[in-house]
């Protein structure tokens, strides 16, 4: 787990001195600098509880929970960076944020280097002034996860592309933009909804999760709701047509191409044929006949949109062009009579890749012919022949769930197209599918959209890049959950409750990956609430002293934090100067103490329609003491026993209501 950064110099932030940034580990360490090399000594972290975070029963472990606590802009992001840096890939353009520091972890109770840039060697001085040079971790074995609810279209050039690990709500809409581009040029939906089908989609594979379904937790803490109700929709991909309208294909391979161009002539002959399907069930009611011949069309445009994405996936390199095969010379005569259903499934059966004598069928048939099966059942149960016309169809969250995991086998297969038959998926390789999903019985708070949002990112990325089915991405052994102010729109009392909601859910996200991790968070955050859920050495308190970035020094620190009331944290000057009250309030509070010591010696010639305004002022006032204050004054200036009992005997009453 990190444990601490020694910070020299960095690109966006500007230093005077070195900082030193301890995140609560064992340790906690000085530093001294002498030519290029380091010296670090350490003194034991008398706050340190081991495994006191980890209170979820998870198999994946918490070993650390931190927290960077600061005012608005004064670095806690770009302090996150650094870690981001170490992990980005470094071969990208050598674009990354300058800065010189050394990163220290801890493994089993022993200090470590992760990084280190500008420094030639990293020593440490023990207790009796022996002094040694300190062991590099393997960088392998770690990770870190950004996250950030922020949408403010800030994408960091020095991480776009290159940090892999990126799930905030910036990169996950540039990252859906783009697919929605790549995707279909013809845009059925305009954008914004593009996007919400998108994020929905992701919201309800989380919620459809077995890590939901089965861990009662993520309803306890939050009572997160679920959706009941929705929309399924059915995408196609753009294909391209030259003059004859023949199909365009760049890189399916050759042997494919004749049985792909049948099954897409057979399914537009049918479309052009509905009249005939009508005219075969002419004695059913108007309604019911427009229904059936819905459901027709849209049958085959379900079987024409898995062929386009089908090709779309070939089409992207020229892998297999010869190796592409089907059993038995394909000709068209042979299947004259048959359905484009029925040439479809024997293309899905039959079709696969033969390297030398390593043979590979392209599609498990099973999945694709149950998914079909399954998407055909639900447009039986659709008797409106609007929602058929639009491609779209009402459903339940139970007979979504069915058709979701299908779809997701059937296109997590059609991943490792481009594949030799084993190893790590390419995120070239990813084909997105041809289902969306909009919820439709209900509309969420902004708190529980932001938490859902967060924890269906978290589960989609996991789920779709770390798993063994679709692995796009090497197992590591710890993870470090960087989380950019996560808590952004919750409510007070959701506030109260996030650093316990995150260690008792997290780590099971994590539970389905082959190599359980050890897990560390680090959260930004410049509310009080978080903090007191933290002891007092695992928060980083950093401000902006004149231009410079500063680490609060240990005398001026928030002396208490772990337990500590809401009330005494807001009263440090760290989070509000000159006051706990809002500004606006203080300026009409100073405004009426400014006219009663004006008023003590000279009454002005409006002074009664002055003073009944100003005792609406006090009125207003809720801090009991400060109103009680006020009113003296008030009665000082003019006596007013009267006024000053009215005042005593409402604060009285609301006292006894406070107590029944």
């Amino acid at each position: 787990m990190i444990v601490n950064i020694y910070l020299k110099e960095h690109e966006f932030l500007k230093l005077e001195t070195p900082q030193t940034l301890n995140f609560g580990g064992k340790y906690l360490y000085n530093f001294e600098e002498q030519g290029r090399n380091l010296y670090v000594t350490k003194k034991l972290n008398e706050k340190y509880i081991p495994d006191f975070f980890n209170i979820s029963g998870s198999q994946c472990k918490i070993n650390l929970l931190s927290a960077i606590v600061g005012a608005n802009g004064v670095g806690k992001s770009s302090v996150l960076d650094i870690i981001r840096n170490i992990f980005a890939n470094p071969g990208y353009n050598g674009a990354f944020p300058h800065n010189l520091c050394v990163v220290l972890v801890e493994e089993n109770g022993q200090t470590k280097v992760l990084y280190k840039a500008g420094y030639t060697n990293i020593y440490i001085k023990s207790d009796s002034g022996e002094i040694s040079e300190l062991e590099y971790a393997s960088k392998q074995e770690y990770q870190s996860i950004y996250y950030s609810p922020h949408f403010d279209l800030k994408y960091n050039p020095d991480f776009d592309e290159v940090d892999k690990y990126d799930i905030s709500l910036d990169r996950y809409i540039k990252q859906d933009l783009e697919e929605i581009k790549e995707r279909d040029n013809r845009f059925k939906y305009d954008f914004h909804w593009e996007l919400k089908y998108k994020n929905s989609l992701r919201q309800i594979d989380f919620l459809n999760s077995s890590i939901f379904d089965e861990n009662i937790i993520f309803r306890e803490v939050f009572n997160l709701p679920n959706y009941k109700t929705g929309i399924l929709y059915f995408r196609d991909y753009n294909l391209n047509y030259n003059d004859k309208k023949e199909i365009i294909f760049r890189n399916v391979p050759l042997p494919l191409r004749p049985i792909i161009e049948h099954i897409l002539y057979k399914i537009e002959k049918e479309r052009e044929d509905w009249h005939i399907f009508r005219d075969q069930n002419s004695k059913l009611n108007k309604n019911l006949r427009q229904a059936l011949v819905n459901r027709y069309l849209l049958e085959r445009f379900v079987i024409k949109a898995f062929i386009s994405m089908v090709i779309y996936q070939m089409d992207k390199e020229n892998t297999f062009l010869e190796e592409g095969k089907i059993e038995d010379p394909y000709n068209t005569e042979r299947f004259s009579n048959s359905s484009a259903k029925e040439v479809f499934y024997y293309f899905i059966k039959e079709s696969y890749i033969q390297i030398g004598n390593r043979k590979k069928h392209i599609f498990n048939s099973e999945d694709v012919i149950a998914f079909i099966e399954k998407l055909f059942t639900l447009l039986e149960k659709e008797t409106d022949p609007y929602n058929l016309l639009r491609e779209d169809i009402p459903l339940n969250l139970d007979e979504l769930k069915e058709v979701l995991d299908l779809h997701k086998k059937v296109v997590t297969r059609l991943f490792k197209y481009h594949l030799a038959l084993e190893g790590l998926v390419e995120k070239s390789n990813y084909v997105e599918g041809i289902l969306s999903f909009n919820p439709t019985d209900r509309n969420m708070s902004s708190g529980e959209i932001a938490l859902l949002n967060f924890m269906s990112k978290l589960y989609y990325f996991i789920d779709m890049n770390l798993v063994e089915e679709r692995k796009f991405l090497p197992d590591k052994q710890n993870y470090i959950l960087l989380l950019d102010e996560a808590d952004l729109g919750f409510h007070p009392l959701w506030k109260k409750k996030y650093v316990n909601a995150i260690l008792k859910t997290l780590p099971y996200f994590f539970e389905n990956l082959k190599v359980k991790p050890n897990l560390q968070i680090i959260i930004t955050t410049h509310d009080p609430l978080t903090l007191s859920d933290l002891p007092m050495n695992n928060v980083v308190f950093i401000q902006r002293q004149g231009d410079f970035l500063e680490v609060v020094p240990e005398e001026n620190k928030v002396q208490k934090t772990f337990g500590a009331n809401i009330t005494d944290l807001l009263a440090h000057s760290f989070f509000v100067e000159n006051g706990l009250i809002g500004d606006f309030a203080k300026s009409k509070i100073e405004e009426t103490i400014i006219w009663i010591n004006e008023n003590k010696t000279n009454k002005g010639e409006n002074f009664e329609k002055e003073l009944e305004y100003h005792k609406k002022i006090i009125n207003l006032i809720d801090e009991r003491v400060l109103k009680l204050k006020l009113t003296e004054m008030i009665t000082e200036l003019v006596p007013d026993d009267h006024y000053y009992n009215q005042i005593i005997e409402e604060e009285i009453e609301k006292l006894k209501r406070l107590k029944k």
